[in-house]
């Protein structure tokens, strides 16, 4: 503790220090000086550290591409080796369902990956792959699949059945019997010997329908008159040579059907069109004359009229040649242009008459004992300006050429039921088939036969088999999910209706009002065998192996005048629908009933594939669907029929002149198209001859079905391998089906054929111009501009 003394000594001490100086003056200088130094060091520190952090940014930078680059390389080697390694792996987003392993199954190595499919999309998806002669069923496009499925279907269905029925000779009458000894008969002249007295039986036919004595080398007799005879020939076996004449019932109110004329099918379209075809008409001339040849030698009437000193083979030839030359004449008229609604309907008497040849006697021939026809009779005819151009053709031909090609055509039909062993026969089956994979072409001639005896039984039988179980039992899966795709293809075009491009909004509105209202009906056949029994009777004339072509001309006979007879509301099974059961996949739309009516063709191929339509399979199964839907608003069939089914033309005059416009610029893709493509000089006609209404509704279905695919849960995931270096996605695989449903045979050496001679689009021009109007499928293959199938100028619809 501090002492007082201490304190006092301290305090005086410093009462003695001297005084401070006066520093206030520079004090604040000093301590400025001293900031601004500290301050400027710090700035210096920091700048540094910022030049610091940009040069190691910089370095960073640098060394982050260089990696990013090494990475990359690394990575793409990584992907080629395991692309060429492990192509057993498949990838994370690769789609693992049934449906997409068979569409990969389907789809591998068949696409030509050294054409690009911005240059020509057709010839990309639809190679030579799909077309090898040794293919199976499922190794063609999806038309040919779906087609030789069903055959191959009901023939498996008519085996079995057969199987499984008593030998005894109860309910033989009944169609499902009688077609199976249809098939019987069939496979049993595919298998046995030829002989003379098989060409006994085929003028016995020939006889019975007023050609006796064919081959004809000279003119008929006197007393021989045509007309008759071609009229015969259709009343009796359905066969027309010079027009098809069916019953159908345009509108729902009426009591009666409608009387239709169209041009006929020819043998030489037939035998171009084959899919195992040589497209010779050199050679089609050739097998015509061994045949007429071969027929002369078994007919001793037909080889005694041929002059001794003349070449017998020069007689049958020259023969062959005449009937090649009608029928190229023939083909020329009957590619007459569709015409619109309103103009269809004519008299009897409107359609022409010549010395040789009146239509209105024909049609009153045909329809004998079953119905009325006279000169004011009304005759709906889609192609009027043929019937004029065929009048004054039979008048120009001798009637030689034409009893021969009559012949000819009978032969044809009832060529599945003659020997094998032939020379000629393999030509007549073919002409009576189309020459699809994994089926014999006797097979399709035979149940073509079949099809032409029994309409509507035989569509029964397909619809029964498309259940894969015994041919008696109906299932409906298909039948409910049909109609579903339809509805929704039709909900995605109304909702499109909206934005046409060539309506006003009033019209607009009635557009989608049609499409909304649109019904349909699937397969149109009953699940009960009671109908058809009733229709076809129990006095149905049996088929004998005894003879097995007289007889089934017979039941012909009788199966035609029950549909020439038909009656409504239940007695006309055969004339409800005029799709060709084993035709080509297609719908059929009634204008003046609005209705839609969807054949079993359309789903066939399913019954190998899938018990759902799923989402890959609607661009191929919808296409047909709403093409022809797309009829209720076109130009020739839509515009004359309102939203209530009166008949008015409801579009103005801006709208179809804005239409004309429309379809001008699809011609003219067409000519840069289609032109390009072929070699030989352009036709200077040949617009009259495209039906630009197809284009227009091939056109203006892509959208909608792309609408309803990616309305489908699921389909965005969807994407398919189709080679080891290739995976299509879901866009991709829909534009690639869409491509597949108008696959063919026909390459560019036949696509001038088919538009000028035939008269018919090819369908590589119809995809083609299709998806070239499509934004989407630019998008999807990244097409740049200005190739064909991203054209700088697109023809809108939509």
């Amino acid at each position: 503790m501090t002492s007082p003394d201490t304190i006092v000594a301290w305090s005086r001490a410093r009462s003695r220090r001297p005084p401070l100086a006066p520093t206030f003056a520079i004090a604040p200088l000093l301590r400025t000086a001293r900031f601004k130094i500290v301050m400027q060091r710090r700035l210096l520190a920091l700048l540094g550290c910022i030049w610091l952090c940009f040069a190691m940014g910089i370095v960073c930078t640098i060394f982050t591409v260089k990696l990013k680059i090494q990475t990359e390389y690394i990575l793409r080697a990584l992907e080629s080796f395991y692309s060429q390694q492990q192509m057993t792996e498949k990838p994370a987003g690769e789609c693992k369902t049934a449906s997409c392993h068979w569409h990969s199954d389907y789809l591998w190595g068949r696409l030509n990956e050294s054409v690009d499919p911005c240059q020509d999309f057709y010839a990309h998806v639809c190679s030579s792959a799909w077309f090898r002669e040794d293919g199976q069923l499922s190794d063609q496009p999806y038309a040919d699949f779906s087609v030789a499925q069903l055959l191959a279907d009901v023939r498996d269905s008519l085996t079995l059945y057969g199987s499984r029925q008593p030998e005894s000779g109860h309910g033989a009458w009944s169609f499902p019997v009688q077609a199976v000894s249809l098939l019987h008969l069939c496979h049993r002249a595919s298998s046995s010997s030829s002989s003379t007295s098989g060409w006994n039986e085929v003028h016995d036919v020939l006889f019975r329908v007023g050609l006796g004595g064919w081959p004809f080398a000279d003119e008929p007799p006197a007393d021989w008159s045509l007309l008759p005879v071609l009229a015969g020939l259709e009343r009796d076996v359905g066969e027309g040579v010079l027009a098809n004449v069916a019953l159908r019932r345009d509108l729902s109110q009426a009591d009666e059907y409608q009387l239709h004329v169209d041009p006929p099918e020819t043998l030489l379209h037939k035998f171009l069109l084959h899919r195992r075809s040589s497209n010779s008409l050199v050679e089609y001339e050739t097998q015509l004359a061994q045949l007429l040849s071969s027929a002369a030698g078994g007919n001793a009437s037909g080889a005694a009229v041929v002059n001794a000193s003349i070449s017998r083979d020069s007689v049958y030839s020259r023969l062959a040649a005449d009937l090649v030359a009608f029928e190229k004449r023939l083909e020329a008229i009957r590619a007459a242009p569709l015409l619109p609604l309103e103009q269809r309907y004519v008299r009897a008497g409107q359609l022409g008459a010549v010395a040789k040849w009146n239509w209105t006697t024909f049609l009153a021939e045909t329809f004998h004992g079953t119905r009325t026809v006279v000169h004011n009779t009304t005759v709906v005819c889609d192609r009027c300006t043929y019937f004029s151009k065929a009048t004054l053709l039979v008048q120009e031909t001798p009637q030689r050429t034409l009893a021969n090609y009559a012949g000819v055509k009978l032969i044809v039909l009832l060529s599945p039921l003659l020997s094998a062993d032939e020379s000629w026969s393999a030509f007549v089956t073919k002409l009576a088939s189309r020459g699809l994979s994994g089926l014999s072409e006797r097979l399709e001639a035979c149940l073509s036969l079949l099809e032409r005896t029994y309409h509507y039984g035989t569509a029964m039988l397909a619809r029964m088999s498309l259940g894969r179980q015994f041919s008696t039992v109906y299932r409906t899966q298909y039948d409910r999910q049909l109609a579903a795709l339809a509805s929704s293809v039709l909900h995605s075009a109304s909702q499109r209706a909206s934005r046409l491009a060539f309506l006003r909004s009033d019209e607009r509105r009635k557009a989608q009002s049609k499409l909304q209202a649109m019904s349909f009906q699937v397969f149109g056949t009953a699940p009960s065998l009671y109908w058809p029994a009733l229709y076809y009777g129990v006095s149905s004339p049996l088929l004998r192996e005894s003879e097995p072509l007289v007889s089934t001309v017979t039941l012909l006979r009788h199966t035609r005048r029950v549909y020439l007879l038909s009656k409504v509301p239940n007695l006309d099974l055969d004339a409800r629908y005029p799709l060709r059961v084993f035709g080509a996949p297609n719908s059929y739309y009634y204008p003046l009933r609005n209705l839609l009516f969807l054949p079993q063709s359309l789903v066939a191929f399913l019954t190998r594939v899938s018990n759902t339509i799923d989402a890959p399979f609607i661009p191929v199964i919808g296409r047909p669907i709403l093409a022809e839907a797309l009829r209720a608003i076109d130009a020739l069939d839509g515009r004359h029929i309102d939203d209530v089914l009166s008949l008015q033309t409801w579009w103005g005059h801006n709208s179809s002149a804005r239409f004309d416009r429309l379809t001008r610029c699809l011609l003219d893709q067409y000519a840069a198209i289609f032109w390009s493509s072929t070699s030989g000089s352009v036709s200077a006609n040949w617009r009259e001859n495209v039906d630009v209404h197809a284009l227009f509704r091939d056109v203006a279905s892509v959208g909608p079905l792309l609408e309803a695919f990616r309305q489908r849960p699921g389909s965005d995931k969807i994407t398919v391998r189709v080679s080891r270096k290739r995976v299509l996605d879901p866009t991709q695989l829909f534009f690639v089906n869409f491509a597949l449903s108008l696959c063919d045979h026909h390459g560019r050496g036949t696509m001038g054929r088919l538009q000028t001679k035939l008269g018919l689009v090819p369908n590589a021009v119809r995809v083609n111009l299709a998806l070239a109007n499509s934004r989407e499928f630019a998008r999807a293959f990244k097409c740049s501009p200005n190739r064909t199938m991203a054209p700088a100028t697109r023809c809108r619809t939509w």
